[in-house]
């Protein structure tokens, strides 16, 4: 059996199973998927003091759903898959036959839950992940990217990956200064309910790449929105980087 697996992520996580059996003879296979989730604030982890949150799971028909006890927003977490599978504790199970030389093929999503509302996944289920929304985005950007050429082999790939960069994983939030000023998508599906403020201040350099003078660096703090100031951006800009 040869077992691949595609992630894709943006306001939630879709993953694509693949097995395929190498044999002669069909198999028949129980595949179980055991899924955790705590919950952890992302500038907690990067800062190494990450503490899980006290988190209850439920399954109910094909769906495990996974809440977050305290903190002054309620999180949650729905994670289901294609065909049905049998839910139970913090398990999917699917029992299946793989014909032989086939291939078995199921979809399952992580779909976060912010105050009782469920976000929309950048890659629905049910939907082939070349018609979402950033694979469109990435065509419209190959077909109007500039076209560049480099007698140095080495300078052309890099040229040509910063091009697959940009259109690919990185979100325009606004500029500062005239400079723009590009998130990678994935921080994005993470921080778009948030106001970032970039701000200087004293000391070396932590990892930004614009220079900020003698002894200075630039910082970054957040705040998360409120669900009247998310209502107010979404109806105001629908999908829209907020910062």
């Amino acid at each position: 059996m040869l077992v691949t697996r595609q992630r894709y992520l943006g306001d939630g996580m879709r993953e694509d199973i693949a097995i395929r059996n190498t044999a002669r003879q069909p198999a028949a296979l129980e595949v179980m998927l055991t899924v955790g989730a705590d919950f952890a604030d992302l500038f907690d982890v990067k800062a190494g003091l990450a503490q899980p949150a006290a988190t209850t799971v439920s399954a109910a028909g094909s769906t495990l759903t996974f809440d977050a006890h305290g903190g002054e927003h309620r999180h949650g977490l729905l994670v289901r898959g294609d065909e049905h599978p049998a839910a139970a504790g913090c398990t999917l199970a699917w029992r299946t036959v793989v014909p032989a030389r086939g291939e078995w093929l199921i979809t399952v999503e992580a779909v976060p839950v912010w105050d009782g509302i469920p976000m929309t996944p950048h890659h629905p289920r049910g939907q082939p992940a070349e018609h979402a929304v950033p694979a469109r985005r990435l065509r419209e950007w190959r077909h109007g990217a500039p076209r560049l050429r480099a007698p140095d082999h080495d300078l052309a790939a890099v040229l040509r990956r910063s091009i697959e960069d940009i259109g690919d994983a990185d979100v325009l939030l606004g500029s500062v200064g005239g400079c723009p000023v590009y998130i990678d998508d994935r921080q994005y599906a993470v921080w778009k309910h948030t106001q970032l403020i970039t701000d200087v201040g004293e000391g070396e350099p932590e990892g930004f790449s614009l220079p900020a003078g003698d002894d200075r660096h630039f910082v970054t703090r957040s705040r998360v929105f409120s669900p009247a100031e998310l209502a107010a951006l979404r109806g105001s800009a629908e999908g829209e980087p907020s910062s």
